[in-house]
C-alpha cells in the first residue's frame, strides 16, 4: 500500500474496517512519509498509523530493490515511495498494489501490475461480508472528500445495486 492510499483510508476512518479483509503492508519509505513527516507536519492521522504499526495492524516491509526493479523504475520514471511499493510487489506474494495516485496506477497497469483504490478496498470489504451496506455507505461518504467524485459515485452505485453489474 502506498502513502496516498493509507492516508486516505485513515482520514476516512476506513482503515480498520478494510484491515479485516486485507493485510496492510507498507514499505519503510511509506512509514517515513506517513508517520515521521506526518508528525512533523502536525497531522493527527500519523499518530494512528504509528500506533497501528506498533501493534502489528500495519506491517512494514524492509525489501531492497533489485537491479531489474531499478531499471523498470527508471524507465517508468517512478519516484520515492512508488519505487519501493513496486519493488515489494515485484518481490512476490501480493495480488495488487493499493494506491489512489492515478499517474502511478496507470504506469503499473501498463506493465500488468493490478492496482486497487481506497474505495475499491471498501467495496471489497463489503463484498466479503466484513461490513454491511450501511457501513460501506458511511465509509464511502467519509472518504469522498479525498477521492474523485467519479470513483465515489461508482462505488456508491455498486452498493446500491448490491453488487449487480453496473
Amino acid at each position: 500500500m502506498d502513502a496516498d492510499c493509507l492516508i486516505k483510508l485513515t482520514k476516512g476512518g476506513a482503515k480498520g474496517d478494510v484491515s479485516l479483509c486485507v493485510e496492510i503492508i507498507i514499505p519503510e519509505v511509506v512509514e517515513v512519509e506517513t508517520v515521521d513527516q506526518g508528525k512533523a507536519g502536525g497531522y493527527p492521522d500519523s499518530l494512528e498509523i504509528e500506533r497501528n504499526i506498533r501493534t502489528g495492524k500495519i506491517s512494514v516491509d524492509r525489501t531492497r530493490e533489485t537491479e531489474e526493479v531499478r531499471l523498470i523504475a527508471e524507465t517508468l520514471r517512478l519516484r520515492g515511495g512508488e519505487v519501493k511499493v513496486y519493488s515489494m510487489f515485484h518481490g512476490g506474494g501480493f495480488l495488487a498494489i493499493a494506491s489512489d495516485d492515478q499517474r502511478f496506477m496507470r504506469k503499473m497497469e501498463e506493465i500488468g501490475v493490478p492496482c486497487i483504490t481506497p474505495t475499491a478496498l471498501i467495496i471489497y470489504t463489503w463484498r466479503r461480508g466484513a461490513i454491511d451496506g450501511e457501513r460501506a455507505f458511511e465509509l464511502l461518504q467519509r472518504i469522498s472528500a479525498y477521492v474523485s467524485e467519479e470513483e465515489y459515485l461508482l462505488s456508491k452505485l455498486e452498493i446500491e445495486k448490491r453488487g449487480e453489474p453496473l
